[in-house]
């Protein structure tokens, strides 16, 4: 889930963070500047930078040198320097008669560019021998306002090979150097964006008024194509209706009941700018959005990267059931993959790059078989005595054959009555299976998710055993057997730790845990 800073009502018009993370500097639709140090977990109003007389329109602040960089609707750009403690401002001279509309440091951060309405662009270096920024302009073949009109956002990939834009008219286009400067534009169905970034050198994130960040990953053919939405975790229930209740008004009453206006999105109004937060854009780690409704949000590229990931899920079941057939039903995007490609790396201290995942490898696994279809047309289409012979996720790593487990659903340890639907096992023909998918179908939003997690499960199973209480045990539920088995008849890696499913080799401290828990002597012995 997206990590969410609210500071104030006010539009949040730029956005910058300093070297470690630890400070925010965000201009709320104002001439001013705001800086914020986070302490303690709390973020906190340092600063206010007072100097512009107009709206500001961008912020940059450079890593190496800790120096700021605004530039503002008044036709002037200041640096900001630390100083005794506080912030100074030293005037750059532009020599523009209309707005500037953006500014970027150089990465040797003894420059900057200011974009304007000038039809012209202004690089700033620093004159030793006055002791002021002066400016040197670049005019053609410039013809309109820098980063404004139909060209909302413009941004270069890590390499320069590529550079990405985004127009008001929907679209996204991509410019390739190495291909002989071929351009591809994908006009969407979506609102307009607003603002582009690549988080690497084939994937690009872009944002606007649909008030949500979507992926769009670039092939070796320079062809864009569009990925999902990235604001995937995030479910609002309208004024505490839940899933749940939902599905018995359906049930009873035959209609369901909502007064909710809100957005199902962390933004509720359009996203204006991206800024990288961790990592670089090589390899970015989390990036951050700012939007009209005063929203910072911080997005956790790399966890939302690990769907990819959950290949590794998919080479293990193979391996610990070679006498079933594993189908993997994939979503519109498509799944390609290098000669000799590896997983993708999570980022961890310490880890290796040593546990390729090709298409030899995939091609190795004889019961293994992937269909390309959109998963909701089987969730509308599909007979459910068909449906529930699919896997609709894999998140988890088949260290056993399942045929022990018989209508069995593992109970967590950090939550009362919730069960992990990593951990469950029916027969095909068990009233619970037919009446879960039932409840999937009603609660799944392919607009905001690809998979449904342990909440619906636990919501469905309580309804269906009209219950509140999931106690561990045999339970008798509309005439069916079902068995909750406690936490300790099973080792759960938690979402915080999600990306040690993916290590090289075991964790020390988890192979530690199950060789003192009885039940696994066994298993860890074979590990």
């Amino acid at each position: 889930m997206p990590e969410s800073l609210s500071f104030g009502i006010e539009p949040i018009t730029c956005h910058a963070w300093n070297k470690d993370r630890t400070k925010l500097a965000i201009s709320p639709n104002s001439p001013e500047v705001h800086i914020y140090q986070l302490e303690r977990g709390e973020w906190k109003l340092e600063e206010i930078l007072k100097e512009h007389d107009l709206k500001v329109t961008g912020i940059d602040w450079a890593p190496k040198t800790n120096r700021i960089v605004t530039c503002s609707a008044d036709r002037n750009a200041y640096v900001w320097t630390i100083q005794e403690g506080k912030w100074k401002p030293t005037l750059v001279l532009l020599r523009i008669n209309r707005a500037a509309t953006c500014v970027r440091w150089s990465p040797l951060e003894n420059k900057f560019a200011v974009g304007s309405g000038a039809r012209l662009i202004s690089v700033c270096y620093f004159e030793k021998e006055n002791d002021w920024w002066v400016s040197k302009h670049i005019k053609k073949p410039i013809r309109s306002t820098v980063t404004c009109g139909w060209v909302h956002s413009v941004s270069f990939s890590s390499s320069g090979d590529r550079i990405a834009w985004v127009g008001h008219d929907s679209s996204i286009s991509v410019a390739d150097a190495s291909k002989g400067n071929s351009v591809t534009v994908v006009r969407t169905d979506f609102l307009p964006f607003l603002a582009c970034l690549w988080v690497s050198e084939n994937a690009i994130v872009a944002a606007g008024h649909g008030c949500c960040p979507m992926l769009f990953e670039v092939d070796n053919n320079s062809k864009v194509h569009y990925s999902g939405k990235l604001d995937a975790s995030l479910k609002k229930e309208a004024a505490g209706i839940s899933a749940m209740k939902k599905f018995q008004s359906l049930d009873r009453q035959a209609r369901t009941e909502t007064n909710d206006t809100s957005l199902e999105t962390l933004h509720q109004n359009a996203i204006t700018n991206l800024c990288l937060h961790t990592g670089t854009k090589a390899c970015a780690v989390k990036f951050s959005t700012g939007g009209v409704d005063g929203l910072i949000g911080i997005w956790d590229f790399k966890s939302i990267q690990l769907r990819e990931l959950q290949l590794c899920s998919v080479e293990s079941a193979c391996r610990s059931n070679p006498t079933a057939l594993v189908t993997v039903y994939i979503e519109e995007k498509r799944l390609t993959f290098e000669k000799n490609s590896s997983r993708p790396h999570t980022g961890l201290p310490g880890q290796r790059r040593n546990c390729a995942l090709s298409s030899k490898l995939l091609e190795s696994l004889r019961n293994l078989k992937f269909v390309r279809e959109e998963l909701i047309e089987h969730l509308k289409e599909t007979p459910l005595e068909k449906l529930i012979t699919k896997d609709l996720d894999l998140d988890c790593l088949v260290l056993r054959p399942l045929n022990c487990l018989q209508n069995t659903v593992g109970l967590v340890d950090f939550l009362q009555d919730w069960v992990e639907n990593g951990v469950m096992a029916f027969h095909k023909q068990h009233s619970f299976v037919f009446f879960l998918m039932k409840y999937m179908a009603f609660a799944f939003k392919p607009e905001e998710y690809i998979s449904l997690g342990p909440a619906t499960v636990t919501d469905a199973l309580k309804y269906f055993c009209e219950r509140s209480d999931l106690p561990a045990g045999k339970l008798w539920c509309r005439n069916s057997s079902i068995i909750l088995q406690p936490p300790q008849s099973f080792y759960a890696i938690s979402n915080q730790r999600q990306a040690a499913f993916y290590y090289p080799e075991m964790d020390v401290l988890d192979l530690e845990e199950l060789r003192h828990n009885p039940m696994f002597i066994t298993l860890a012995t074979e590990i």
